[in-house]
């Protein structure tokens, strides 16, 4: 399972993705989207993006990602709809 870890792009070479799904996705769109469409984006296959994070139901395609996005909206490249 380590190896599998290593193959999941990193939070911060999913940033650039991250920004590429909000685009395709009209600017707007639930975590679970803008996370799938980035994973897709980054070339994920379903085996790595099913990999758990820890012992939650979170996986860590997830994880990375939502990590992303908050390093993208301290950078203030990225806002959280509702709490502009």
């Amino acid at each position: 399972m380590a190896s599998s870890l290593n193959s999941i792009p990193s939070q911060a070479s999913l940033k650039w993705p991250v920004v590429e799904a909000l685009r395709s996705l009209g600017g707007t769109a639930s975590v679970e989207e803008i996370d799938a469409k980035a994973c897709e984006l980054a070339g994920c296959s379903e085996e790595l993006s099913a990999i758990p994070h820890g012992l939650g139901s979170r996986t860590e395609m997830s994880y990375r990602c939502g990590w992303a996005r908050t390093r993208l909206r301290h950078a203030g490249f990225i806002e959280r709809a509702g709490h502009a």
